[in-house]
């Protein structure tokens, strides 16, 4: 064998180990690994120095930073219970008779407010009197005991019985400078259905007949 000088000797290393990489390669690609693959033993005495790996990062997503946690706020509001006391009739007639305004009349419209106690005030549409110094059409303020302000619910025993554009016979008191307010709001509340007829409250022991007879209808 010639003997090689250093220059000679170097050229003959390179291409020798440009050959074991290729069939390296090759082989990995007809074996089809589908996991990263390990660099084969050489062959030809010429370690193979291991391929550059590196850092696979995404350009299209960057980085998420952890969400922004907001403590959740209780959305119930504290109930607070709140107490009167109203005078019960045992007959249509005495409710009647208590009542100083009697009407036919739709909710318009409802707010809760807080003045020596908490109140939801109801406007009421008058659309027919049976008693009383209101007129057809007049809008009046209803008062009822309790309801939600703010962040608290004042709640009463008998609760709110009137609902927005709900049409209701009412027996109310007048009282000069205030609200109307119901003479008993279970007593003094009763819900005009669809066909004309009118309904009452569960808790109320008053018959529905003559209740609307000693009403004028």
């Amino acid at each position: 064998m010639p003997f090689l000088n250093n220059e000679e000797a170097m050229k003959r290393r390179i291409v020798i180990f440009s050959n074991i990489v290729f069939f390296t390669t090759l082989a990995g690609l007809l074996a089809g690994c589908s996991g990263a693959s390990q660099p084969a033993a050489p062959t030809g005495g010429v370690p193979t120095p291991p391929a550059s790996v590196q850092p696979t990062t995404s350009a299209s997503i960057p980085p998420t930073a952890p969400a922004s946690v907001q403590p959740t706020p209780d959305a119930s509001p504290q109930v607070v219970p709140v107490v009167a006391t109203y005078p019960e009739c045992k007959t249509a007639k005495e409710l009647a008779k208590a009542a100083s305004t009697i009407v036919v009349g739709t909710v318009k419209e409802t707010k809760a407010s807080m003045t020596d106690t908490p109140n939801t005030i109801h406007q009421v549409q008058i659309e027919r009197v049976l008693k009383g110094d209101v007129k057809p059409g007049a809008i009046i303020s209803v008062g009822e005991l309790g309801g939600v302000i703010g962040n608290t619910d004042y709640r009463s025993e008998e609760g709110l019985l009137l609902k927005d554009g709900q049409t209701y016979l009412l027996f109310m008191e007048a009282f000069k400078g205030d609200p109307y307010g119901l003479v008993n709001p279970v007593e003094s509340v009763y819900l005009r259905a669809g066909d004309g007829s009118f309904t009452k409250d569960p808790r109320n022991p008053l018959d529905v007949k003559s209740v609307t007879k000693a009403a004028g209808l």
